[in-house]
């Protein structure tokens, strides 16, 4: 198996870690490895979005519900205090 070093990381991120580890009962280590490995297995976030939009149903009389809002024109003038 392979190891990596990883230099420079963020001590509040390394306390979060470890916090995490602990309430679960595992090492900092198995914690990081975990972490990483969940990281590189999840979907890609546009390509999931991509494949649920084309799995969305609706029919062809119907524009597209997810399309930029800015070709819908102009939004409604808004007073913030």
């Amino acid at each position: 198996m392979a190891q990596i070093l990883i230099r420079r990381l963020d001590d509040e991120a390394i306390a979060r870690l470890r916090a995490r580890a602990g309430r679960v009962g595992r090492s900092l280590e198995e914690e990081c490895r975990l972490a990483l490995v969940a990281a590189a297995n999840r979907p890609d976030l546009l390509g999931a979005v991509a494949a649920w939009r084309a799995d969305w149903p609706g029919t062809d009389d119907e524009s597209d519900p997810f399309g930029d809002p800015r070709d819908r024109g102009p939004g409604r003038p808004v007073d913030l205090p």
